[in-house]
C-alpha cells in the first residue's frame, strides 16, 4: 500500500513545478502590462531577501559558520548570475517570447551546465570510455538542437482556443500567433538561453559556495540581499521614470509578491527539503512537467497557440537533457553520500532534524494549501458562471470527475481494508449524502455565487460550524447544558456569527477600498459597484441554504463514516450518488445542447479544478490532518479562506470590498472561534473524564 509518506515527496515536486509554472504566466502578463523588466527583478528579489531572511531566522539561526572576504566575493558573483544577468535578462526575453518557450528552455538547465562544468574542469569528460559521457554529450547536442529548432522554426499552429481569462493578454499574443517568425522572438528566445547559461553558472558557484558555508537558506538571502543592491543601481541606470517604479493594486504587484515569497520562498525550501531527502536527480525527474504545466495554463489563461515548432522541441529537451541532467546528479549524489558516510552520526542527525521539521511544518503549510484551493475554487467558479457556465451543468460535470478522482484515491489507499458489506441502510445513506452534499449544496453555492461575490461566499463559509452545532442539537446528537461555559461559548458563538451574516446580507455599506483594476475586465462589468439589491440579498440565503445543507451532509457522514470506515470509498460513492441525481436535475432545468458543450476555456477549468482539486486533493488532505491534528486544528483556519478570496478578488476579479462585507466577515470570525473554542473545552473535560 502506497503511504501518505512516500506519496509526499512526489506530491511537492509536482507542487513545486505548477508553482514555476505559475510564475512564467504571471511574469509574462505583468510585463506584457507594462511592467519594467529591470524594475521588476528589484523588487522580486528584495521581497526574496526578506523572505529567505525568515527563512534562515527559523531553519538556521544555529547556523555559526563564518563569512569570509572570499565568501563575500562569491556572494557577490551570485548576486550578479543569479539576479543581474539571469533575472533580468530572463524577464526582458519573456517579453518578446512566451511562457511556454520560456519553460521549454529551461530544460537546457542540466546541459549548459555539463558544459560549464567540463569548462571548469569540475567535471572529467572520458568519451573514448564511458558511456556515461557519450550519453552526456549526446543529450546536451540534441538538447541544443531542439533549443535552435524552437528559435528558428515556429511552425503552424497546431492548436489554438480562441479564448484568453485575459483578454488585453489575448490581444497581444493571438493577433501575431500566425504571423512568421520575427526578430524580436528569436532576440527574446536568445536573451532567455543566455540567462538560463548565467543561472547554469550560478549552480557550479553555488555548488563550491555552499561547501564552505553550509547554509543554503542563509546563503540564498544574502545572495538575493547581492541582487538587489546590484539590480537596483542597473535598474535605476536603465530605467529611472518615476512610473515604472510605482506599484498599485494590479498584476503587477501579484508579480512582485509571487516571486518573493512563492519563487524565492516556499519553492526554493520545498526544493531543498526534496533534495535532501530523495536526491537531486529525483527532483530534476519532474522538471518537464513544469513545461506541461506552462502549456495548459497558456492555453487555457492567455490564449496562446501552441505551434508545430515548439512540440518539436520540447520533446527533444524533455527526453534527452533529462539524461544528461540525471547522470550529472548521481556523480554530485554519489559525492553527498560519500561525505555523509564520511560524517558518520552528524550526517544522520541533521536527516533527522530535516524529517522532524517536515513533520512539524506539514499541517500548518497543508491548511494554508487547503485555503488556498478554496480560495480559488471560489473564484474560478464566479468567473466561469459570469462567462455563461450553467450552474447545473457545472455541478454534474464537477461531480463526475469527482468521482473517478475520489475512486482512484480510494483504490490507492483503501484497496486493502477489509471488504465491508454494503446494506439497505448504508444505500440509503449513500443516496441522502449525495442529495445534501452534491445535489442541493453545490447546486445551490453555483446558484448563489452568481448573485454575490467570491468573498461574501468565503465568509459565510465561517458559519459552518455554527450551523452544524445547531442541527446536532436539533437531532439530539449533542446535548445542550448552558449552566457549562463551553455551552455558553458555543451558543454565544452562534448567535455572533448569525448576526455577522445577517449584516453582511442586508448592509452593503460604502466602499472602502477599489482597486480599479481587473485582470478579467468581462468580469469587472458584472461586478460593479451597485447598491444593494434583491438579486444580492437571494444569492447570499442560497449560499447560506448550501453551508446548512453542508452542514447536515457532514452530521450523516459522520454517522455514515462509523458504518463504513473507508473514508475515501464512501466519498467516491457519495459523488456517484450526486452525479446520478444532479444529471437528473440538470437534464429538466437545463437542456440546452450549448450548456452541455464544453471548450478550452474558464468553464473547462471550473470543471477539472471542482473535479480534481476540490473533490480529490483538497478531500484527501482534509482527512490526513483531522487525523493527525483534529477537526477543530483544520477549522482554526477556515478565516484564511476568506483573506486569500479577498486577496484573489481584489487582484485578479477587481473586486470592490465593502464596510459591509468587511464587518459581517469579523463578526462571522469571532462567532467562529467562541464555537471552536467551546467545542475544544468540551473535547478537554471528556478526555479527563
Amino acid at each position: 500500500m502506497i503511504s501518505y509518506e512516500g506519496l509526499k515527496p512526489y506530491g511537492i515536486c509536482i507542487f513545486v513545478n505548477i508553482c514555476s509554472a505559475g510564475f512564467n504566466i504571471i511574469s509574462k502578463v505583468s510585463l506584457n502590462n507594462g511592467m519594467s523588466g529591470y524594475v521588476l527583478a528589484v523588487y522580486g528579489c528584495a521581497l526574496g531577501t526578506l523572505t529567505t531572511a525568515l527563512f534562515a531566522l527559523i531553519f538556521e539561526r544555529k547556523n555559526d559558520s563564518k563569512i569570509s572576504m572570499v565568501i563575500l566575493r562569491d556572494i557577490f558573483f551570485l548576486g550578479v548570475f543569479a539576479v543581474v544577468l539571469g533575472r533580468t535578462l530572463f524577464y526582458v526575453g519573456l517579453k518578446d517570447t512566451s511562457a511556454t518557450a520560456a519553460a521549454a528552455l529551461a530544460n537546457l538547465l542540466p546541459s549548459m551546465t555539463f558544459i560549464l562544468a567540463v569548462l571548469c574542469r569540475m567535471e572529467a569528460l572520458n568519451i573514448g570510455k564511458q558511456r556515461s559521457a557519450q550519453a552526456k554529450v549526446g543529450g546536451t547536442i540534441v538538447a541544443l538542437a531542439g533549443a535552435t529548432l524552437m528559435i528558428l522554426y515556429k511552425g503552424p499552429a497546431v492548436f489554438s482556443p480562441h479564448f484568453s481569462a485575459i483578454p488585453s493578454h489575448h490581444s497581444k499574443t493571438s493577433s501575431s500567433s500566425n504571423l512568421p517568425l520575427n526578430k524580436a522572438w528569436v532576440l527574446g528566445s536568445f536573451l532567455i538561453m543566455v540567462s538560463y547559461i548565467s543561472a547554469s553558472a550560478f549552480f557550479v558557484l553555488q555548488a563550491l559556495t555552499v561547501k564552505k558555508y553550509p547554509a543554503p537558506i542563509t546563503l540564498t538571502s544574502l545572495t538575493c540581499l547581492s541582487g538587489t543592491i546590484l539590480s537596483a543601481i542597473m535598474a535605476a541606470a536603465l530605467d529611472h521614470k518615476a512610473s515604472s517604479w510605482r506599484l498599485s493594486w494590479d498584476i503587477n504587484l501579484v508579480a512582485v509578491v509571487y516571486t518573493g515569497i512563492v519563487v524565492y520562498g516556499l519553492v526554493f525550501y520545498l526544493q531543498i527539503l526534496v533534495a535532501q531527502s530523495k536526491g537531486a536527480v529525483f527532483m530534476t525527474a519532474f522538471r518537464p512537467s513544469g513545461t506541461v504545466f506552462t502549456i495548459l495554463m497558456g492555453l487555457l489563461i492567455l490564449g496562446d497557440a501552441l505551434f508545430l515548432g515548439r512540440i518539436t522541441a520540447a520533446e527533444r529537451k524533455g527526453e534527452r537533457s533529462e539524461v544528461s541532467e540525471m547522470l550529472t546528479s548521481m556523480k554530485m549524489e554519489g559525492d553527498e553520500q560519500q561525505q555523509q558516510e564520511n560524517a558518520g552520526i552528524s550526517g544522520r542527525n541533521r536527516k533527522r532534524k530535516v524529517v522532524v521539521v517536515m513533520s512539524w511544518l506539514n499541517p500548518y503549510a497543508i491548511c494554508i494549501l487547503l485555503g488556498i484551493c478554496s480560495a480559488g475554487f471560489n473564484v474560478i467558479s464566479k468567473v466561469s458562471l459570469d462567462t455563461g457556465m450553467s450552474s447545473y451543468v457545472l455541478v454534474f460535470y464537477g461531480c463526475i470527475i469527482g468521482t473517478f478522482t475520489t475512486a482512484l484515491f480510494a483504490l490507492l489507499f483503501e484497496r486493502k481494508k477489509e471488504s465491508i458489506k454494503i446494506s439497505m441502510v448504508m444505500l440509503k445513506d449513500v443516496f441522502l449524502l449525495g442529495v445534501l452534499g452534491i445535489v442541493l449544496a453545490r447546486t445551490s453555492f453555483y446558484l448563489g455565487l452568481k448573485h454575490t461575490s467570491p468573498t461574501a461566499a468565503a465568509a459565510l463559509a465561517n458559519l459552518l460550524p455554527s450551523m452544524t452545532f445547531i442541527l446536532a442539537v436539533l437531532c439530539r446528537m449533542e446535548p445542550l447544558d448552558m449552566s457549562k461555559r463551553s455551552a455558553q461559548a458555543k451558543v454565544g458563538g452562534t448567535l455572533v456569527a448569525l448576526a455577522g451574516a445577517t449584516i453582511m446580507i442586508l448592509y452593503k455599506g460604502r466602499v472602502v477600498f477599489s482597486p480599479h483594476f481587473s485582470a478579467i475586465p468581462s468580469h469587472r462589468s458584472k461586478t460593479s459597484n451597485l447598491p444593494l439589491n434583491k438579486d444580492w440579498i437571494i444569492g447570499s440565503l442560497l449560499i447560506m441554504l448550501a453551508y446548512l445543507s453542508a452542514a447536515a451532509f457532514f452530521l450523516l457522514q459522520s454517522r455514515t463514516g462509523k458504518k463504513y470506515p473507508a473514508p475515501m470509498t464512501l466519498t467516491s460513492l457519495t459523488c456517484l450518488s450526486g452525479t446520478i441525481v444532479s444529471t437528473i436535475i440538470a437534464a429538466a432545468l437545463d437542456h440546452k445542447a450549448s450548456s452541455w458543450r464544453l471548450s478550452w476555456d474558464i468553464n473547462l477549468v471550473a470543471v477539472l479544478y471542482s473535479g480534481i482539486v476540490i473533490y480529490g486533493l483538497t478531500l484527501y488532505l482534509q482527512l490526513l490532518v483531522a487525523k493527525t491534528k483534529g477537526a477543530v486544528f483544520m477549522t482554526a483556519f477556515r478565516p484564511l479562506t476568506t483573506v486569500f478570496t479577498i486577496l484573489m478578488g481584489l487582484l485578479i476579479l477587481g473586486d470592490a470590498l465593502f464596510l459591509g462585507s468587511i464587518v459581517g466577515a469579523l463578526l462571522i470570525v469571532i462567532g467562529l472561534y467562541l464555537t471552536l473554542w467551546g467545542k475544544e473545552k468540551e473535547k478537554e473535560k471528556k478526555v479527563l473524564e
